[in-house]
C-alpha cells in the first residue's frame, strides 16, 4: 500500500487503497475518520489553510495516484461501488463517459430521456385527468411517467404541446 500527502494537510496522507491516515510520529499511524454524504461517496473533512474543506476520497485517490493526461474532469468507479476507493477500481473520466458506464453496468435505474408518448397517451391522460388530489401521481404510476412530466402534459408544455 502507498501512501501521499494530502496537498495542504499537516500529516495527513490518502493510501492507494482509498483510506486517509494521521501521521502522528515517524511511524504512527491512525487511520482518519470518514463519513458518507447524501450520494453515498466516502467524504473526508481537513481543515486546509484555516479553513474546512470536504474532500470524496476516490478523488483523493485518483488525485495522488492516478495521472489524467487527457485532464478529464471526473473519476469513475469501475465496479460501480462507490465505497470501492482503490486505485485498480478507479479511472479519470468525462461526464458522458461516466453517464455512459453507469447505463453500461445498470446503475441507472430509470433514463426517461428520448422516450416519445403518443398522441393517444397524451389524450388519454388528458382525458382522465380531474384535478382530484393526488390524481397527478396515480396517473404517472399508471403510464411509468414522472408526475412533472404528467403536469406538463395537462398543461400542454415543452415536448407535449399538441
Amino acid at each position: 500500500m502507498k501512501r501521499k500527502l494530502i496537498p495542504g494537510t499537516y500529516r495527513i496522507y490518502i493510501s492507494s487503497e482509498g483510506a486517509v491516515y494521521y501521521n502522528w510520529k515517524r511511524g504512527s499511524w491512525f487511520p482518519y475518520s470518514s463519513s458518507i454524504n447524501n450520494m453515498g461517496y466516502a467524504r473526508y473533512r481537513f481543515l486546509i489553510e484555516n479553513v474546512h474543506r470536504q474532500k470524496l476520497a476516490h478523488r483523493l485517490v485518483a488525485e495522488a495516484f492516478i495521472p489524467n493526461l487527457e485532464n478529464k474532469p471526473q473519476v469513475n468507479h469501475k465496479d460501480g461501488d462507490k465505497l470501492n476507493n482503490r486505485i485498480s477500481n478507479l479511472e479519470w473520466c468525462t461526464a458522458k463517459e461516466n453517464m455512459q458506464h453507469a447505463a453500461r453496468i445498470g446503475l441507472l435505474k430509470n433514463v426517461g430521456r428520448g422516450r416519445t408518448i403518443g398522441t393517444s397517451t397524451l389524450n388519454a391522460i388528458r382525458g382522465e385527468y380531474t384535478g382530484e388530489w393526488g390524481q397527478k401521481r396515480k396517473l404517472a404510476e399508471k403510464y411509468s411517467i414522472s408526475e412533472s412530466s404528467v403536469g406538463r402534459i395537462l398543461n400542454n408544455k415543452g415536448a407535449y404541446k399538441i
